[in-house]
């Protein structure tokens, strides 16, 4: 399952990631975030909820490392990943973030990145 919603007051982009995504599943989610990123004022930040995200194979992860490699040509300000108890998925979000150059907060709930993106 794929969530998004950008949200034009905050300028926040949020993405909640749940399950096991194909390599079709991973094209469309692309468009629907870049499309929607742009929609976002210059230095908009990103909560992406992967607590349920389950790993995906190495051809389905290029593609998000392209999804991250096109987000980060925008003015991001600032990313938290709510990773909850997924050890396995935050890992490997984070090598595909590191082959994108960027790094991404961690936080354990929704409430907790809305917190660290509250505070200066």
């Amino acid at each position: 399952m794929f969530k998004l919603n950008a949200d034009r007051i905050k300028n926040r982009l949020y993405l909640k990631l749940d399950g096991v995504f194909s390599e079709d599943d991973v094209k469309s989610a692309g468009e629907q975030i870049i499309r929607a990123a742009r929609t976002l004022r210059p230095g908009f930040d990103i909560i992406n909820d992967i607590s349920g995200f389950k790993p995906v194979k190495p051809e389905v992860s290029v593609h998000i490392v392209h999804i991250q490699e096109e987000m980060m040509k925008m003015p991001v300000r600032r990313i938290v990943r709510v990773v909850g108890g997924n050890a396995l998925g935050k890992m490997q979000l984070s090598r595909t973030s590191r082959e994108a150059g960027y790094h991404a907060l961690a936080a354990a709930t929704l409430h907790e990145a809305e917190k660290l993106l509250d505070s200066p």
